[in-house]
């Protein structure tokens, strides 16, 4: 038996992959949890969830879950600890939550705008020339800039 460093349960050897570091030469995080770890792929996330029984995937997902509401999440942006109804969603994310808080997702959306506001005008003139053709002959001379 050997306990688990991150859901701190008690678990059989064979829960726990092959590590040549370790003097146990086992990992130190069992199969589950070092599958939910960020750097693994989703097909890799949902090999080791189909191994956990339905009592053992409860009982991870409720720790994972106390565990996030605890602690909240780091923003990568201004990498500070924030409650998680600071996060906007996102489907494809282990924890369905983005990486930037709100505030930090507005202010860099902000920031692309500014510095890419010719292609924003680009794209909106293509736009609306495509929907109406011939409008741009009878545009004023200083807005012909744009075009």
């Amino acid at each position: 038996m050997k306990q688990c460093l991150k859901c701190k349960k008690k678990k059989p050897l064979t829960e726990f992959s092959d590590c040549p570091w370790t003097p146990d030469h086992k990992n130190v995080v069992c199969k589950p949890c070092e599958a939910l770890a960020e750097h693994l792929d989703p097909n890799q996330v949902a090999r080791a969830l189909s191994q956990l029984t339905a009592e053992q995937f409860n009982d991870y997902e409720e720790e994972l879950l106390k565990q996030q509401k605890d602690a909240g999440k780091k923003c990568s942006y201004c990498e500070e600890h924030k409650p998680l109804d600071q996060f906007n969603q996102r489907a494809d994310a282990i924890d369905g939550l983005q990486n930037y808080c709100k505030p930090c997702q507005s202010e860099l959306n902000r920031l692309w705008r500014e510095n890419n506001f010719s292609y924003n005008q680009e794209r909106k003139h293509a736009q609306y020339k495509d929907l109406r053709p011939g409008w741009h002959d009878t545009i004023i001379p200083n807005v012909k800039m744009f075009i």
